[in-house]
């Protein structure tokens, strides 16, 4: 009897153990069936980041992924990649990719040489294209064992000038302990959809290895007509078709299926692919602008400088080599901007949508800072020669230079060109109001203004950042509640637009005195405005440009300035006071010409002869170290004539020179202690202080002219001779 009970309960616990494991097994094994499916599903070939990268996803047996690394980049932009690591895995049905990568961060306004990345990026299934992933959750963290101050964005919104602001960047380094500094989308935030755009074909992988060369090869070109052919409606393939057509030097072609591709896409819900085509309509226009100017040397050319063991920077062009760039510069009709050839293309460039390999270092950005100051000093110094058209070609190309690094590229690049912008506006408007003495050579320097002006391609000032960071995380950066504050930035982007446009407004305004002598009395006066009306104000809503007549009947054209506030130009803004500081922005017309540059140009026997023909004194000279300080005199001499010359790049004023001697009653002479037998006599009128009309005289051996291939501040003046 207890045996067949006890062989009862053992068949029984028999059959629940049986049981219980067939359960088990049958979870088991749906549950691995399920991952395997969500394995198999993400396995493939796969463009991202809007098409510009490439990365292939394998299954490792039933549960593992693995990453397998190819050319491009999710993290890095035109940024070198010291190293990077990729891992893979399903969810909860979702694909879980993180990269860790080592980044080279000297290219961009960033205090390190070097960044530690970690971005984990969450991918659903997609809701609109089938097999392909889009991006629901992304964190970006940066390390480093010393991390960027708190304050690293408001150094930009707190700093006085350029300067300061780099300045203050470059030391916002703390050496406590490690920090991060993470970016996060915020919950609400909407899928990215087609982060992961599925392609499953070997030639992509094999295109983007290819593609790395600074040219295209003729088997990336093969690969990617063929993938073309092959796939017809893939726009991220179309994209890299246009982009490859433009690159072996057929724009025809490129724009042609660039039209193609607008009107099948232009309303893409991946903003990574609007932003990838916006870079092959860049190097569209860059074959484009190669056509139209032959042979130009390129900004890598006409910026690189060599660093010599003792430090000294030697340009790779002399001076009249790059003013006849400037000109040439001037005068094509597209922006322009590469280290490797001319077009409207990106600062931090990437030559190509794929290429994405390191690129040489060189220090053209700040350098040509200095250049741009170099080229409108010698456009100043042409008019006293007359020769106005290269004047204006020069300045024309300055601005051009401005125009093409506010346009894109890094942050860094973008202020650079806007106060390059700066610059030349300066020197545009000492051209109109002093160098026009007819209504038509107002109306001649007014075709250029307008080409100017309606440059294609130029910043609004809504994406200032766009090239500071790579596709995804810039995105990510302007999508969460840790977004930069870039208010000095954008304040500095509209000032200068202000004063470009108080430069038209008032170049139309000297145009209608020189032709009936009155100044504007309403909107509709100014004549070559009329079509068009007064341009818009930035800092006064939907407000436009101001004008009033201000003592001796002088004409003012005025922005309230970024305090918003209208001052009636009593209050001058002054961007050293602080960016967002009081004041008006404007420009004086005088009644008649500060600087009366004779169309024939300047003759003159003397100095005195010389100042006579100019009352109010010279321009200011740009390097002087006194700030205010116009260009300067020397004198003639029985064999040599007078000489009107600016410092130059080693602002040596107060560097290379004797003390300042003041002439007794304003005479021209020389303390007789301070002169060096043989030396020629310089005048140096300061424009400061209660007797400023009185000459200071010193003596001092003429400088050689400057050379930027001695030195990018070598010794040496810009000067030109006066002809008798």
């Amino acid at each position: 009897m207890k045996s067949r009970l006890f062989k009862r309960r053992s068949t029984r616990l028999w059959f629940l153990s049986v049981s219980i494991l067939v359960v088990v097994f049958g979870v088991h094994g749906a549950w691995s069936l399920w991952i395997s499916r969500g394995v198999a599903r993400a396995a493939g070939v796969y463009f991202v980041n809007g098409g510009e990268s490439c990365i292939v996803i394998e299954a490792v047996g039933l549960r593992d992924l693995k990453v397998r690394e190819t050319p491009g980049i999710v993290t890095s932009h035109a940024l070198p990649v010291l190293s990077s690591r990729w891992t893979a895995q399903i969810e909860d049905g979702r694909l879980i990719l993180r990269q860790f990568s080592r980044l080279d961060m000297r290219s961009q306004l960033h205090p390190l040489p070097q960044v530690s990345t970690l971005l984990r990026m969450d991918l659903a299934p997609s809701v609109s294209s089938r097999g392909d992933w889009d991006l629901v959750g992304a964190i970006a963290r940066e390390m480093a064992p010393r991390i960027l101050s708190p304050g690293y964005w408001q150094m930009l919104y707190r700093s006085r000038s350029l300067n300061a602001a780099v300045s203050a960047l470059s030391h916002s380094i703390q050496d406590d302990a490690p920090r991060f500094l993470d970016f996060r989308l915020d919950p609400g935030t909407p899928p990215l959809r087609s982060f992961l755009h599925r392609v499953n074909d070997p030639r992509v992988a094999e295109f983007f290895r290819e593609r790395r060369s600074a040219r295209p090869t003729p088997r990336s070109v093969s690969l990617i007509r063929s993938l073309s052919i092959d796939r017809p409606r893939d726009p991220y393939v179309a994209l890299h078709r246009i982009d490859v057509e433009a690159a072996v030097g057929r724009p025809e072609v490129a724009s042609r299926l660039m039209e193609e591709w607008d009107k099948k896409n232009a309303a893409t819900p991946d903003v990574l692919l609007a932003e990838s085509a916006r870079r092959v309509r860049a190097e569209i226009a860059l074959a484009e602008a190669k056509q139209s100017a032959p042979g130009l040397p390129s900004l890598r050319d006409f910026s690189l400088y060599t660093r010599t063991a003792s430090g000294v920077l030697h340009a790779n062009m002399n001076l009249q080599a790059k003013l006849a760039w400037f000109r040439r510069i001037g005068s094509l009709p597209t922006l322009w901007c590469d280290d490797e050839a001319v077009g409207l293309v990106r600062n931090v460039p990437r030559r190509s949508l794929a290429k994405d390999d390191s690129r040489e270092r060189s220090d053209s950005s700040l350098f040509s800072y200095l250049d741009v100051n170099v080229a409108r000093t010698a456009a100043t110094l042409h008019l006293f020669q007359g020769e106005r058209t290269e004047s204006l070609e020069i300045l024309s190309g300055a601005y051009r230079v401005g125009q093409s690094w506010n346009a894109n590229g890094s942050l860094l690049s973008r202020m650079i060109g806007i106060a390059v912008r700066t610059i030349a506006i300066d020197g545009l408007g000492l051209y109109v109001l002093n160098a026009c003495e007819t209504p038509e050579d107002v109306e001649e320097v007014w075709t250029t203004l307008e080409r100017l002006d309606k440059t294609p391609g130029q910043e609004d000032g809504e994406d200032m950042a766009a090239g500071e960071f790579p596709g995804l995380l810039s995105w990510m950066i302007n999508e969460s509640d840790t977004r930069p504050n870039l208010e000095e930035a954008l304040t500095r982007h509209n000032v200068a637009d202000a004063r470009f446009q108080i430069l038209r407004t008032a170049a139309a305004a000297w145009h209608r005195f020189l032709k009936i002598g009155e100044f504007p009395r309403s909107d509709d006066e100014f004549d070559l405005l009329a079509g068009e009306g007064l341009p818009a104000d930035d800092f006064a809503s939907t407000e436009s440009l101001r004008f009033a007549t201000v003592e001796s009947g002088r004409f003012r054209v005025y922005s309230v300035g970024p305090d918003s506030d209208d001052d009636q130009t009593s209050i001058e803004y002054d961007s050293t006071n602080g960016t967002l500081s009081d004041g008006d922005i404007f420009l004086t017309v005088p009644r008649e010409r500060e600087f009366p540059f004779p169309k024939e140009g300047v003759r003159a026997v003397s100095a005195p002869d010389l100042l006579r023909q100019f009352p109010n004194g010279l321009p200011q000279d740009p390097f002087a170290s006194t700030e205010g300080r116009p260009l300067s005199i020397v004198d003639s001499t029985t064999a040599d004539p007078v000489v009107v010359f600016s410092f130059g790049p080693d602002a040596d004023e107060r560097e290379s020179v004797p003390p300042f001697y003041r002439s007794a009653e304003g005479s021209i002479g020389l303390s007789s202690a301070s002169r060096t037998p043989g030396s020629r006599l310089q005048l140096i009128f300061g424009r400061t202080g209660e007797n400023a009309s009185t000459p200071w005289i010193l003596a001092r051996p003429p400088q050689p002219s400057y050379d930027p291939t001695n030195g990018a501040t070598s010794e040496g003046d810009l000067f030109v001779e006066i002809p008798r």
